[in-house]
């Protein structure tokens, strides 16, 4: 059986969409100025971490990552990455063990804290899903660089092409790490998750399980019977040791076909946009057929 049903999770399911418009795309350089994130926690950057913003490359397209990215949610993003300034191993999942496997993922939920702090809290703010951050690795297996830095580009990746530009779109942070080899994208996103509150649920923090799974570009074949090898025998059904989340992935119909990275991307979904809000989940729409869960 593949690894990475050893840790799949939550009835599976999610789509993305985005709205090609004409624009010429840009690129910046790192910007001077206080970011968000050193005005909201009162730091400036320092540039004795293993990666540095000197050198860091921006490029904002709207047709390559999405438009209409909204701040609030992007900064919700931003601000589930680890809030320490320790430096980590950054390395390709499929190549490895180390501190952070990647690709790796967050997307916006709900955040009313961080809303009143920018004086613009609504009394129901629901779990959008509209901004993913992704963190992830090029010419070579693993990087270093510390989360400080990593924060500090992802902030002026916002700055430049959610904040500033008009409309807002998605883009891509480059040269990052100690051997600048990590990048951060900020992509304009469409899930397809319905998130509901059951009585004696707690917050739970499912992201551990997603850092397990292998990522392929290749689909997989879901069926109820007859499955072969590498195929997938649903409803497949997991819950780790130690931990209250489970997961389950599952189809309508008699079969369907997805790619690990595609579930892998509903997993995120479910956990940022649910199960740390003290919802249980369901992404849907899955499959080129769209009858997984």
């Amino acid at each position: 059986m593949p690894v990475w049903l050893q840790s799949i999770a939550a009835l599976l399911c999610i789509g993305s969409s985005f709205a090609i418009r004409s624009r010429t795309p840009s690129y910046v350089t790192s910007r001077k100025a206080t970011s968000l994130d050193s005005a909201i926690n009162g730091t400036q950057p320092s540039s004795n971490n293993a990666s540095s913003l000197n050198e860091t490359r921006i490029f904002c397209s709207g047709t390559s990552f999405g438009w209409d990215l909204r701040i609030t949610s992007c900064l919700d993003a931003l601000f589930q990455f680890d809030s320490t300034q320790d430096v980590a191993n950054f390395g390709s999942r499929d190549r490895g063990s180390f501190d952070v496997p990647l690709p790796a993922r967050s997307l916006s939920g709900e955040n009313k804290a961080l809303l009143k702090l920018l004086s613009a809290c609504a009394d129901k703010v629901e779990a959008d899903g509209n901004c993913a951050l992704t963190i992830d690795i090029s010419g070579a297996v693993v990087d270093q660089a510390s989360w400080k830095d990593i924060r500090s580009a992802a902030d002026e990746l916002i700055f430049n092409c959610v904040t500033r530009a008009q409309p807002s779109e998605g883009g891509l942070a480059t040269s990052l790490g100690r051997h600048r080899h990590l990048s951060i994208t900020v992509t304009a996103y469409t899930p397809h998750v319905r998130c509901d509150r059951p009585r004696g649920f707690a917050p739970q923090d499912c992201g551990e399980i997603c850092h397990d799974v292998g990522l392929t570009s290749y689909k997989v074949k879901l069926l109820h019977e007859g499955a072969g090898p590498g195929d997938l025998t649903v409803p497949y059904v997991v819950q780790p040791a130690l931990q209250d989340c489970i997961y389950t992935v599952d189809v309508a119909g008699a079969e369907d076909w997805e790619s690990t990275y595609h579930i892998w991307e509903a997993m995120v979904a479910l956990d940022d946009m649910c199960a740390r809000f003290g919802e249980v989940g369901t992404a849907y729409g899955l499959g080129p057929l769209q009858y997984s869960h």
